[in-house]
């Protein structure tokens, strides 16, 4: 399920730890060795590459979403009860909060 709030989020990170989200949502696995396990997605927005075979460009190169604090990503997420977080973007480790967010 895509993030959706009624709550107006501001287009800048606001105080604290932040990071610009395009989704959280809940899924199967599909590539790698945990193919096929439940997972629990956190996609992040923004990307310092521009790689010809990127196939999130939705997220990467004209980012979209909106700003999150790390304590509410770490709510969303436990209330999905994951057995496998996945983190990925646009490029999720541009964002100084997602130290933050994997402590």
């Amino acid at each position: 399920m895509p993030v959706t709030s009624s709550v107006d989020r501001p287009e800048s990170a606001p105080d604290g730890p932040a990071l610009p989200i395009n989704e959280l949502f809940a899924s199967l696995q599909g590539e790698g060795s945990l193919a096929g396990v439940p997972s629990t997605f956190v996609r992040t927005s923004g990307c310092n590459l521009r790689c010809w075979f990127c196939d999130s460009y939705h997220t990467s190169w004209e980012p979209t979403g909106a700003w999150y604090g790390v304590d509410e990503i770490l709510d969303e997420v436990a209330a999905r009860d994951p057995d496998h977080v996945v983190l990925t973007g646009g490029e999720p480790l541009i964002h100084g909060a997602s130290a933050t967010l994997l402590r």
